[in-house]
């Protein structure tokens, strides 16, 4: 054998495939955050190169354009600046928010957020593909706190968050995340956007203040919640294939319409009782074959979560579909777009998965 054919292997050395990309931002980066493609940089009609090497923060508007994994961390700087990604194949450090297990056999995938507070954290459970990650490391002490089925519930001021536990568990200036907050009623006041924000005092063994309020007096709601110390990060496989979508939490609230991304997973909070249904109309798929996955973590009691899209059918009987009543907990319904074939316009949602929900 040639001594050009032989490498140095490290047994403990990750399998890092690692390649230059540009970000654009000005904000600090943590090690271990997933980073999205930037495909519309520029003007429209100018051929920019460059868009193939721009990589921006997750949001709903990017997250079917996965492009990997933030390989260290790096400061704040004005203008943006050269990174190191590490992409999908690779194995390397993952920024989590909630518990992590290793994992055999590809068991369970954690999948990188699209939302707000929390954009480029890997935390539950999404569709296969790039932008999930298998952990190959159980979290550790710094993955505080979590709860994400709407039992958590914040005070009428926004500034306090009751949960079984989470003072316990938590101390003064560890971060908070919450994700969405649903409520019974569709009034005015509601939280204004999903938030970051830090411990501000253990009230007691179930309640922290945070220093950041959710919203003006008159706030109350049942939220998704999670609680770190620091940036903990676990070992992880990042998928391969098709785009996962990437996953995001939205509120429900009576008779208001939720307004999921396009593709990808949509987790709602749930565990309230709606006085009205909540009606999502899905949008129209982008390409043949994606898929769009909806799943309700709490339960709604009087009123439901109705699914329903302009062209869809049950896959089952291949007959329209009026809508997918989710209610109870655990309730999900996972779609798969077929049909976009130039400017034909014959696209239709085909539900290719189902547990509980009433199918009409």
């Amino acid at each position: 054998m040639s001594l050009e054919n032989l490498r140095v292997v490290y047994v403990n050395g990750e399998k890092q495939i690692l390649e230059r990309a540009y970000f654009g931002g000005d904000t600090l980066l943590e090690k271990g955050i997933g980073l999205c493609f930037n495909q519309d940089y520029g003007t429209a009609t100018t051929k920019e190169a460059s868009r193939s090497r721009r990589v921006e923060v997750p949001d709903t508007t990017n997250n079917r354009a996965f492009a990997g994994v933030t390989s260290t961390s790096y400061p704040a700087k004005t203008g943006g600046r050269w990174i190191d990604l590490c992409l999908p194949g690779s194995v390397c450090e993952i920024a989590v928010g909630v518990a992590a297990a290793i994992q055999k056999n590809n068991a369970v995938r954690v999948t990188c957020s699209a939302g707000a507070a929390d954009a480029g954290r890997f935390t539950v459970a999404g569709l296969a593909g790039r932008g999930s990650a298998i952990p190959l490391q159980t979290a550790g002490a710094d993955v505080v706190f979590a709860l994400l089925t709407g039992v958590a519930v914040s005070d009428a001021d926004g500034d306090q968050i009751t949960a079984a536990g989470i003072g316990t568990a938590s101390e003064v200036g560890d971060r908070v995340f919450v994700l969405c907050g649903s409520m019974t009623t569709s009034g005015a006041t509601i939280m204004a956007a999903p938030v970051e924000t830090t411990v501000a005092t253990i009230v007691g063994a179930n309640d922290i203040t945070i220093t950041t309020a959710l919203a003006a007096a008159g706030f109350s709601a049942s939220i998704a919640v999670y609680v770190i110390r620091g940036n903990p990060r676990v070992l992880a496989k990042l998928e391969e294939g098709e785009e996962s979508g990437l996953q995001e939490f939205l509120a429900i609230k009576t008779a208001v319409a939720p307004v999921p991304m396009v593709g990808g997973t949509t987790f709602y909070s749930g565990n309230i009782t709606i006085a009205g249904d909540a009606t999502v109309v899905m949008d129209d798929g982008t390409d043949d074959g994606m898929k769009k996955a909806h799943v309700l973590l709490g339960a709604l009691t009087t009123k439901d979560l109705l699914l329903t899209a302009t062209s869809d059918i049950q896959g089952d009987t291949f007959t329209a579909l009026t809508n997918d009543a989710l209610d109870a907990a655990g309730d999900y319904c996972v779609f798969e777009w077929h049909g976009s074939f130039g400017a034909q316009a014959l696209g239709v949602w085909t539900i290719i998965s189902q547990g509980g929900g009433a199918l009409t």
